[in-house]
């Protein structure tokens, strides 16, 4: 299922990871130019929108922002896995809004990373970020 898919998970994974450095480098250092965001990736990214991902325990500010900007640039299709206090509180935190996205509640991170497997075997899902 993974490699039929590979080019679509590449390039869901390189924008998202694309937005998390732009929102660690915006974060952690207070910068934040437009260039950051590589246009050539976006381009190759938006090739493939709105890519079904799952996000594995997303209350890290970092990660929740990151698919947000996935999100508002038409990347990724999220589903957030996690306990969804945690992730309420963070979506809080960053003035985000989250009741349009869906969130399935778990546990615990094995929990969790066991729903995005079988989500993936699934094939509801093409790709899954989980952040250590």
């Amino acid at each position: 299922m993974f490699l039929k898919n590979i080019k679509e998970q590449i390039y869901a994974l390189a924008g998202l990871h694309q937005a998390c450095l732009v929102v660690s480098n915006l974060a952690w250092r207070g910068e934040y130019k437009n260039q950051d965001f590589d246009a050539s990736l976006k381009n190759i990214a938006i090739k493939t929108p709105n890519i079904s991902a799952a996000v594995v325990c997303p209350d890290q500010e970092t990660v929740l922002s990151a698919v947000k900007e996935a999100k508002d640039n038409n990347l990724i299709n999220p589903t957030l896995i996690g306990d969804k206090n945690l992730i309420a509180e963070t979506a809080i935190k960053l003035s985000f809004d989250i009741k349009d996205y869906n969130i399935i509640e778990t546990n615990d991170m094995q929990e969790s990373a066991a729903v995005a497997c079988q989500m993936a075997s699934e094939n509801k899902i093409k790709i899954c970020y989980l952040e250590l």
